[in-house]
């Protein structure tokens, strides 16, 4: 499943975040932020280390959601491990080509926690 911002429809959003990026910079906004989704499952194409190439010229700074890897409706867990959060760095990381612009992705530490009913 290539989701709602997957597959063909990429080139057209990486369109639309460049359009805002040079729009936000003419305007005079000194920052553009960009949140990204985890790449590891469900949707592991929604954001990779080829988007991350594309776009880092015009995204002043990518925030990585670092949270949800378990929630209410799912099995109990914790909300943002740091093996995941490893995973989903790496995943954008592993290319050479970025690491001279490793300094643009944030990574949140979560502490809180959630409190999962037996129920789900």
């Amino acid at each position: 499943r290539s989701g709602q911002f997957g597959g063909r429809e990429k080139p057209r959003l990486h369109q639309v975040i460049k359009a805002i990026s040079e729009g936000m910079k003419d305007a005079g906004h000194l920052a553009t932020l960009l949140v990204i989704p985890p790449g590891v499952q469900p949707f592991p194409e929604l954001f990779d280390k080829h988007d991350f190439k594309a776009l880092q010229p015009h995204v002043d700074r990518f925030i990585m959601m670092t949270y949800d890897h378990h929630h209410g409706t799912g099995k109990p867990g914790p909300v943002g491990p740091m093996d995941w959060g490893l995973r989903n760095i790496l995943l954008i990381m592993e290319h050479e080509v970025n690491d001279a612009y490793r300094y643009k992705l944030l990574y949140g530490l979560n502490f809180y926690g959630a409190d999962f009913r037996g129920d789900g």
